[in-house]
């Protein structure tokens, strides 16, 4: 049985506390708004004027590219290493 270092559990113990008066500072917490960036708040079309629709409609095809370009990547590593991988088992057995 592993013995328990007293500094460890004070120091996870002062995370926990620091963590919970942070939350408790924020204004956004206490009026149960989500806590997302000014950007990523909601917007309503009607009220919002032309370009700023615009510039968040531009901002969403962009990550939707980044994260499309992501997935593409990494799948091209693993079917590369699929394909390695086969060819090491058919040539050495």
């Amino acid at each position: 049985m592993r013995r328990l270092d007293m500094s460890s559990i004070g120091f996870a113990a002062l995370g926990r506390t620091l963590i919970k008066n942070n939350r408790a500072q924020r204004p956004e917490s206490k009026r149960s708004i989500s806590l997302a960036s000014e950007k990523q708040r909601y917007v309503d079309p009607k009220k919002a004027n032309p370009e700023l629709l615009k510039q968040i409609k531009n901002n969403i095809i962009k990550q939707q590219k980044r994260r499309k370009q992501k997935i593409g990547i990494i799948t091209s590593i693993i079917f590369l290493m699929l394909l390695y991988s086969m060819y090491y088992i058919i040539t050495n057995y």
